[in-house]
């Protein structure tokens, strides 16, 4: 099956290459207020009624359905929690691993020392302050401006990664040319395979897109 056939709403040539999709749908509220209402048969129900993608991953679907619980309409908020800071040792060690690191079969660039500069950090807000776009819609942003070059990959690190818009994102920079890497927990990886299989995509099959648990 083509990549351009999987992601057909995508393909819109009249938008300019600045356009970034609004990631928030109003379908995506009614489909979850569905869900909390009526449970999982009326979630299923309103998106074949309206004829849209499932957009929830398995675990969030039972996250929510275990957890979301209606409160009084008497309820008041406090102001005062409490602040566990033992759930990090805030130690970091970013040249020490206890595995091996994978081969990176699609190449990585190659920067000589001195010439390459400095490294680039940017702290992303939500909601947003000083950039213009949410913290999705500058990742979408970022991968979509991304052009086939000789020092050009995109590489995204994720505990779980269950995000159809920017899958289609980094499906669609593959297509381009360009090296893409997914670097996702093991624990987790099992929602992202349901992920892809939900939208139509075979991942084994796209080439220029090296995945690892």
């Amino acid at each position: 099956m083509e990549t351009s056939s999987l992601l057909s709403s995508l393909h819109d040539e009249c938008r300019s290459d600045n356009y970034i999709e609004p990631h928030y749908k109003e379908w995506y509220r009614v489909a979850i207020d569905a869900l909390i209402e009526g449970g999982l048969e009326a979630y299923k129900e309103f998106l074949s009624k309206e004829r849209c993608s499932e957009f929830l991953a398995d675990e969030e679907i039972d996250y929510i359905l275990n957890n979301v619980h209606k409160l009084p309409q008497n309820t008041v908020y406090s102001s005062n929690h409490a602040i566990d800071d033992t759930s990090s040792s805030g130690t970091y060690w970013p040249i020490e691993s206890d595995v091996e690191a994978p081969n990176l079969d699609l190449g990585w660039p190659y920067l000589m020392p001195g010439i390459s500069g400095g490294t680039n950090i940017d702290l992303l807000f939500h909601p947003p302050r000083a950039q213009p776009y949410t913290i999705k819609e500058t990742i979408r942003k970022m991968i979509r401006d991304a052009r086939k070059t000789v020092d050009k990959v995109i590489a995204i690190v994720m505990d779980m990664f269950t995000d159809v818009d920017i899958f289609r994102e980094i499906v669609e920079a593959s297509a381009r040319g360009i090296a893409v890497y997914l670097l996702l927990d093991e624990s987790n990886f099992s929602h992202f395979l349901k992920m892809t299989e939900k939208q139509g995509c075979q991942v084994q099959r796209l080439r220029g897109l090296e995945y690892k648990p």
